[in-house]
């Protein structure tokens, strides 16, 4: 039994958005710096931009999206325990999130050849500590993500390679690619690049920290003028960076880094999940009152590929189109394993794992 999980992310987030939940976002301006200077035949640029901000939870918890065992002040009759680590952990007037970072991008050239590579840095001095929240300490990998890292993003070369009597750009390494005018929008063919979740929301963040290249080939000729045909092939697979457990921005508590599984609530014969109960997440699943996820559900990383056409018109002013896409699932679905009894209704859900479609 599946469900599509990034449904549930965005329905999810704007209720509780909906419902109260506000940030307000205070940053020091980035400072930019681009240095441009010659090495013989080589032209070299190097770009940082530095930030300081910080991001403050300005209204109270909604009680209907908190459990009935996690009340927190709350006369709480929500029924889930699996969603609300991230609103217990912060209260109002809380700084949530202090990010103190920079991006930096070099590239050099030479002629119709050249390299370029940004990669972004920072440390977050309320992410930072396992124990900075008010209720769930975050765990070791919520610490890596959102604490502090230091991370290799784009990193590719590119040039103009003659085949016969035309040249091919050619541009092959970690790279995001940027088909169409659909980067924002889920469900067509920007969902061929991974992002990190965090920073889409994130605090003084820049777009070219939230999507994540891809180890691919990307190749593109123009045979006519106005037309331009391109393709390309990714080698590696890459997944969607979910918000860690526990962090402000966090969706359910079973899926997000740092998950530690499925719990019941009282309502369903359980005792709470293990920050409200006191009993590990080991002892639950002995218990029956957790579900363990059994993880696995990764897809292949080859046959990820498209082609596209496109054709401006000079007489119209405008560009047509065409795409074809193949890629697998960078957003996870949430599986369970059954037991049944006598008829398939009599089902006890053994445990769970994240499945990326493929293809």
């Amino acid at each position: 039994m599946q469900g599509r999980f990034g449904e549930r992310i965005r329905a999810s987030r704007g209720m509780l958005l909906a419902g109260g939940f506000a940030a307000l976002v205070m940053a020091a301006p980035g400072t930019a710096e681009a240095q441009k200077f010659k090495s013989g035949d080589f032209d070299i640029s190097v770009d940082t931009t530095l930030s300081a901000t910080a991001m403050v939870r300005t209204s109270n918890r909604n009680c209907a999206f908190i459990s009935d065992t996690n009340p927190q002040g709350c006369a709480s009759d929500g029924l889930t325990d699996n969603y609300d680590d991230g609103d217990l952990n912060f209260n109002r007037w809380d700084i949530v999130s202090a990010p103190l970072g920079g991006l930096t991008e070099v590239e050099v050239k030479n002629g119709d050849y050249g390299a370029f590579l940004r990669t972004s840095y920072f440390v977050d001095a309320i992410l930072a500590r396992k124990d900075s929240t008010r209720r769930t300490d975050l765990s070791e990998t919520a610490v890596h993500q959102e604490g502090r890292r230091i991370r290799l993003l784009d990193a590719y070369v590119y040039g103009d390679v003659p085949v016969g009597d035309m040249p091919v750009n050619v541009r092959l390494g970690n790279q995001v690619l940027n088909w169409g005018e659909s980067l924002f929008y889920g469900g067509g063919i920007a969902e061929t690049n991974s992002y990190d979740s965090s920073k889409l929301r994130g605090a003084g963040a820049e777009i070219k920290e939230a999507f994540l290249p891809a180890p691919m080939g990307l190749f593109r000729f123009s045979p006519l003028d106005g037309l331009d045909i391109s393709a390309y092939y990714q080698v590696r697979w890459n997944p969607t960076e979910l918000d860690p457990v526990g962090t402000f921005f966090s969706q359910e508590d079973i899926v997000g880094p740092g998950h530690q599984g499925i719990f019941y609530g009282p309502a369903l014969g359980g005792i709470g999940d293990p920050g409200s109960s006191g009993v590990s997440p080991a002892q639950q699943f002995a218990l029956g009152t957790g579900i363990p996820d059994v993880r696995g559900g990764e897809p292949r990383h080859s046959g990820q590929w498209g082609v596209s056409g496109t054709y401006f018109s000079d007489a119209l002013q405008t560009e047509f189109g065409l795409y074809y896409m193949r890629y697998h699932q960078k957003v996870p679905a949430v599986g369970v394993n059954a037991e049944c009894y006598g008829t398939p209704v009599d089902c006890y859900p053994v445990s769970y794992f994240l499945n990326y479609v493929q293809d």
